[in-house]
């Protein structure tokens, strides 16, 4: 082959090559904008949950059923993911810390009168 027919032929195929991975990085771009915002709809839909089990719980403290120390565990392990969250999301929650803290001093008595629900 002559060399014009192969610098033709190389920079035809350059030039389709570019043209390619252009049209991947987009591809690759729009995927990952994707999963970001299918992540960010987990967390908020995590979060949600969470706020919600804690304060189901808090509000059956609140009318007066009892509760194992398993199960307040539990929800103090929750919060501890909550918190966790809301750092990742770089979010507050201030009425959520009030049932929170009545949870914890909650805890705190039964624990110190051994009364949890056995």
């Amino acid at each position: 082959m002559s060399d014009k027919i192969t610098g033709f032929l190389s920079t035809f195929f350059k030039k389709i090559g570019e043209a390619a991975a252009a049209g991947m990085k987009e591809e690759i771009d729009a995927l990952r904008h994707a999963i970001d915002e299918q992540g960010k709809a987990i967390d908020e839909n995590e979060k949600d949950r969470i706020r919600w089990e804690i304060l189901d719980f808090a509000n059956s403290c609140h009318n007066g059923r009892n509760h194992t120390k398993d199960e307040f565990d539990h929800i103090m392990a929750l919060n501890d993911k909550y918190k966790k969250l809301l750092k990742k999301t770089d979010d507050t929650n201030g009425v959520f810390d009030i049932e929170y803290k009545y949870i914890s001093e909650l805890y705190e008595k039964k624990r110190n009168e051994n009364s949890f629900l056995v």
